[in-house]
């Protein structure tokens, strides 16, 4: 097998492993959506925007995660 082989499977796996990373934490942020907004409203700079903060964090992650399926 090639160098470039290997490196090309090695940045394949790497993508593939982050985006199983980013869909899990955004999954478990939507099913205990309550608890990760309660832990935000107590940050003092981010209280005023926990709301907002707690739905686009995870859609983000769930975004940036399709986004590592797809090669250059």
């Amino acid at each position: 097998m090639t160098r470039e082989g290997i490196y090309a499977r090695t940045v394949t796996l790497i993508g593939l492993l982050l985006a199983i990373l980013f869909t899990y934490t955004a999954a478990s942020k939507l099913m205990h959506l309550d608890l990760f907004q309660l832990r935000l409203e107590r940050m003092p700079y981010l209280a005023p925007y926990a709301i907002w903060i707690s739905w686009v964090v995870p859609f983000l992650e769930l975004v940036i995660a399709c986004l590592l399926l797809f090669q250059k």
